[in-house]
């Protein structure tokens, strides 16, 4: 599956890289990827895509999350043990990650920022 369509890049433009710095859980997410089988899934948030860098949430298969940059281009060549590469939720619309329906997400944005206030 292709992974940077045209219209996910359109969306990417509108967010460069530090764009979206201090927004916290009202920071838009643009794209969500994810691995089925090991429970990887990568919400984007911004992109340079000259660099095919994107930056935003990974939460692993323990669900713990963190933020971070990701190479794009690799997230493309990744598979898992059984051959299973990274795919786009076709159906995901860019939304704040608040609004965002996973627990384990909501988990980690509620402990990094109920600390902060």
């Amino acid at each position: 599956m292709k992974l940077i369509t045209k219209e996910v890049e359109k969306r990417l433009q509108e967010y460069p890289l530090y764009s979206q710095d201090g927004k916290k859980k009202d920071a838009i997410c643009v794209v969500k990827f994810f691995m089925c089988g090991v429970n990887w899934t990568w919400y984007i948030l911004e992109a340079d895509l000259e660099n095919k860098i994107g930056y935003g949430i990974t939460i692993n298969p323990a669900g713990e999350g963190e933020y971070g940059y990701v190479s794009l281009a690799e997230l493309q060549t990744v598979k898992n043990s059984c051959g299973l590469g990274v795919e786009r939720d076709i159906h995901f619309d860019p939304v704040k990650l608040s609004e965002i329906d996973d627990t384990y997400l909501k988990n980690f944005l509620n402990n990094l920022y109920s600390e902060e206030e």
